[in-house]
């Protein structure tokens, strides 16, 4: 297995991992089956909404990035390793709900919202930062690639 495939694999795990432990699971049961009947929030801020927007369209993005821009363009390394970033900024709004909507709940709940925002967030950050290293960059480069006609 090449090096181009491992990211590829990672990149798709992430993704897939990401769309359905963040997948509106309330509206889905909802549209499923019309009798049940589930009291949805609707008083997101701003901050909240555009991070659950992002979390919901930067996965597709980074694979259409690791499948299309990685092995052919120049910029395909940096550009996908700038998606898994906004991926990490758009876990971290979840930090907005142990701080602003559970303040006045207990300090274990508080904490245990805010460290699954911070471990959720950690598997794209981790491969932003692998990817953005030169040497993965060059390995992973144009040149490479398309000398082995993938």
């Amino acid at each position: 297995m090449s090096f181009l495939w491992l990211v590829r694999s990672l990149t798709i795990v992430i993704a897939v991992t990401y769309e359905l432990v963040y997948a509106p699971w309330d509206q889905i049961e909802m549209f499923l089956r019309p009798g049940v009947s589930i009291i949805a929030e609707t008083s997101n801020s701003l901050l909240f909404t555009s991070g659950t927007m992002g979390i919901r369209i930067f996965p597709l993005v980074a694979v259409t990035l690791a499948f299309l821009a990685v092995p052919r363009w120049r910029f395909g390394v940096r550009a996908l390793s700038l998606c898994f970033l906004c991926m990490t900024l758009a876990v971290f709004t979840r930090l907005e709900e142990p701080f602003v909507w559970q303040k006045y709940l207990s300090i274990f709940t508080q904490l245990y919202s805010g460290g699954r925002a911070v471990l959720d967030a950690l598997p794209p950050l981790i491969m932003a930062t692998i990817l953005w290293h030169p040497l993965i960059a060059r390995k992973l480069g144009p040149s490479n690639v398309t000398a082995r006609n993938v």
